[in-house]
């Protein structure tokens, strides 16, 4: 399967995570060497801007898909090929209809809404698409593989990504996520 265009899914935080920043640039900086383009979120805040702005500056092509409703709220990049959408519904088909696979990055609970959705869509039958999560200190890891989302869900804060207490949901094994 010839990629030309990863979906990548990650949040509109900023991160303290040296690590993590590093990681994310290194990813713009190959996709662009690679002649990938980037299908995101289309937000110029935190790791969505980090991502977007190093595919930009490395020569590489970038489109963005954002609801209407958060162009202002996510501060829409300006320096993508911007589509906006209607609604959130409409840009999972949106990025999924351009993707040829899916990335995860670290992000809040809207980044794992949408990769546990192309994971779904996958087990389903509904694509056949390649979708790997973030680069942990062990290498990438395949989507379904339970570790770094079961960390992520139960320690939300561990990345000063939104969630703690607030935002708690509960551990893989109430989700039945356990040994997939």
């Amino acid at each position: 399967m010839d990629l030309t265009r990863i979906c990548v899914y990650c949040g509109t935080s900023a991160t303290r995570d040296a690590f993590v920043e590093k990681e994310v640039k290194t990813f713009g900086q190959e996709l662009a060497k690679r002649g990938i383009t980037l299908v995101y979120g289309g937000s110029s805040l935190g790791m969505m801007g980090v991502l977007a702005d190093e595919v930009i500056a490395a020569g590489g092509k970038v489109i963005g898909v954002i609801p209407e409703a958060l162009v202002g709220r996510e501060a829409a990049h300006k320096k993508v090929e911007l589509k906006v959408v209607n609604t959130m519904h409409d840009r999972d088909q949106t990025m999924f209809d351009l993707g040829d696979a899916f990335v995860a990055l670290p992000g809040g609970f809207g980044t794992l809404d949408q990769v546990l959705e192309m994971i779904t869509w996958k087990q389903l039958g509904i694509h056949g698409k390649p979708a790997v999560r973030e680069r942990d200190p062990d290498g990438i890891r395949a989507a379904g593989t339970p570790d770094p989302l079961r960390r992520r869900r139960q320690h939300p804060g561990d990345l000063h990504f939104p969630g703690g207490r607030a935002g708690h949901v509960p551990a893989a094994g109430g989700l039945g996520l356990t040994g997939t």
